[in-house]
């Protein structure tokens, strides 16, 4: 079984400035859904949501997953940390390999088969995603800065959880660290994982790390 976590907040509608909305998580379930319609492995999907107001996950989500397990998580009233929610996910997740996947991703079987296979080989991957640079998905760059997706055991996971932080983009290089001191990690240039273009929203921007305990 792989468990694929995500940490998500208000990005199933993200508003850009000219009008548009931008279905940014709805994009990524949609991804998942049809990505593992022919493998020949159990996948299951853990969200933890922070009391998300835009498209409520109870409005659409159930009806989009058919066939999936899925487990919701939610937070409410709490300040927004991404490497607290990713853990809470993993806690729950029962899969023996662990898939960290931001909500504003998108992907395709390839990135599962990928992953089990390194996972299999006894190495963490953290693949590198192609980042979309506007809103038509015409152009972009392989994003080699992001370590925010990553396959990892779930026992590798209990030796060294998501470090927890009040922001966004640090947990990750330092999450990194962490499993590449216990076991071999992967990086490289992942076909059919791909970042989403959207304007920054609230939570995305690491303004302050500071610790959550």
């Amino acid at each position: 079984m792989m468990s694929i976590c995500i940490s998500h907040k208000n990005r199933s509608l993200v508003k850009t400035k000219d009008g548009k909305t931008l279905p940014i998580f709805q994009n990524c379930i949609h991804s998942i859904v049809k990505a593992v319609r022919n493998l020949k492995f159990d996948i299951e999907i853990v969200i933890v949501d922070y009391d998300s107001n835009d498209y409520p996950l109870k409005d659409w989500l159930n009806h989009r997953t058919k066939g999936i397990r899925v487990k919701i998580i939610s937070l409410k009233n709490e300040k927004f940390s991404k490497g607290k929610s990713l853990n809470l996910a993993a806690k729950h997740a029962t899969g023996e390999y662990l898939f960290f996947l931001d909500a504003d991703m998108m992907i395709d079987f390839r990135v599962l088969i990928s992953g089990k296979y390194y996972l299999e080989s006894g190495k963490a991957y953290f693949p590198i995603c192609f980042s979309y640079s506007d809103h038509t998905h015409t152009h972009g760059w392989w994003r080699a800065t992001g370590m925010g997706n990553a396959f990892v055991p779930a026992n590798i996971w209990e030796k060294t959880k998501v470090p927890e932080y009040f922001s966004w983009g640090r947990e990750d290089v330092e999450f990194m660290e962490k499993v590449a001191a216990i076991m071999p990690i992967v990086r490289d240039k992942c076909q059919g994982l791909s970042h989403q273009w959207h304007p920054i929203v609230e939570g995305s921007q690491a303004i302050l790390y500071q610790k959550t305990e």
